[in-house]
């Protein structure tokens, strides 16, 4: 049985926002995207894992890992992504890699991936993976405590 302190949260770096092709859903649960077109701002700072709520978006280079490794709450699916002209104005020699879109589905706490109150819960497993494989600089970590 895991223990609360084996599970983190993680705030992303955000790196831009929904694009104006995403498709956004008004629910009673809160915001659904049915379709992700994820615009890259002139402040992304390279990490692997990045989010514009609701949403999370990983590197394909360690999507694949994360897939390989059966890690439980997640789904890597297609997503549009682009960038901002601004950013090109800031850097006319920006390369980006091909993000795919987290579809977190997990329960917090339970699963390697789920979320709690919009944030992003994984596992230990989950984040050695993540910090091994990929860049997090961006990324504020924290252990998961309990709430009253």
């Amino acid at each position: 049985m895991s223990k609360l302190s084996d599970f983190f949260v993680l705030e992303p770096e955000v790196a831009g926002g929904l694009g104006q092709r995403t498709i956004l859903e008004r629910t009673a649960e809160g915001p659904r995207v049915t379709h992700l077109h994820y615009e890259f701002g002139p402040g992304w700072q390279g990490d692997d894992l990045a989010t514009s709520h609701p949403v999370f978006i990983v590197s394909d280079r360690v999507g694949s890992i994360l897939r390989e490794a059966r890690l439980t709450g997640m789904a890597l699916t297609g997503m549009e992504q682009s960038v901002d002209a601004q950013a090109y104005e800031i850097d006319p020699n920006l390369k980006l890699p091909a993000f795919r879109w987290l579809q977190v589905n997990g329960r917090a706490g339970v699963d390697d991936f789920g979320t709690d109150a919009g944030y992003l819960v994984v596992s230990k497993r989950a984040l050695d993976l993540l910090r091994r494989n990929g860049r997090l600089t961006c990324c504020e970590i924290r252990p998961r405590r309990p709430t009253s």
